[in-house]
């Protein structure tokens, strides 16, 4: 399984690192599953608490994208997908590149900041 991740312009937020989290496991696990309650009953099956494993706490973890790498890891255990057999490319800005775009997000607020409010 490959998945490549690019990002040309700023360094992504923490909401779009969730979102991109979630899109990717997301997509593991309907590879696998059919749906999330058969996802869950698989979690359990597995040895996952009944608690981190119940059908609320699978929804919201991949629907917000709020889950730790190593839950990541036990979906993946869980599912029989072996975490060394996805591989992800990042392709992010060059370090000159961030710079660049850090300074003109700095020239940006302080633009701003010196307007009055209306």
């Amino acid at each position: 399984m490959d998945w490549e991740i690019r990002q040309e312009g700023p360094i992504p937020t923490d909401d779009e690192w969730k979102r991109e989290a979630s899109r990717i496991l997301n997509a593991l696990t309907a590879e696998v599953t059919r749906n999330r309650k058969e996802l869950c009953r698989i979690l359990v099956a597995r040895g996952l608490s009944e608690e981190e494993a119940s059908y609320r706490a699978v929804q919201e973890k991949l629907r917000s994208g709020r889950f730790s790498f190593y839950f990541f890891l036990k979906v993946l255990v869980a599912l029989k997908l072996n975490p060394g057999d996805i591989k992800v490319k990042l392709t992010l800005p060059s370090p000159r590149e961030v710079k660049h775009i850090r300074e003109e997000d700095g020239a940006r607020r302080s633009c701003s900041k010196g307007r009055p409010a209306r």
